[in-house]
């Protein structure tokens, strides 16, 4: 009985090597990368699709995020939403705000427009300060 290598350059060793490296292969492309936390998904979701109305977004966490909770997909939004307010992007938290009124009536949670408004104001001034300091063109 011959040894079997891999190493060999027979038709068998070759055949096994080429058969691993597709497992391999298959393996680590299945395996994901990394462990997104509940924000980011949804922060990947509202950057890849741009999406126009709430239920879009509830249909897609409806079946993307069902390791969560209705409640922890809700208070997600309403952080991002400040996370967004601080940097100064208004349009964003108009965005998670529709995004945020649709999963409450979807599930039955109790949606404050007047903290998405005053998310919104913040954001706004937010931007106004920021834009105070950005230089389109070099001073000469």
């Amino acid at each position: 009985m011959s040894t079997f290598s891999l190493l060999t350059y027979n038709l068998k060793s070759l055949f096994l090597a080429i058969l691993l490296f597709i497992f391999f292969s298959l393996l680590a492309c299945s395996s994901p990368t990394d462990n997104l936390s509940l924000e980011a998904q949804m922060r990947e979701y509202f950057y890849r699709h741009q999406p126009t109305t709430g239920s879009q977004f509830v249909e897609w966490a409806s079946s993307n995020l069902t390791d969560y909770s209705p409640q922890q997909v809700y208070t997600a939004l309403h952080d991002e939403g400040k996370f967004q307010a601080e940097l100064g992007h208004p349009n964003v938290v108009g965005v998670l705000s529709f995004a945020s009124r649709s999963w409450a009536e979807q599930y039955d949670l109790q949606y404050n427009p007047d903290k998405w408004l005053q998310l919104q104001k913040e954001a706004k001034l937010n931007l106004n300060e920021k834009s105070k300091e950005v230089q389109l063109w070099p001073k000469e």
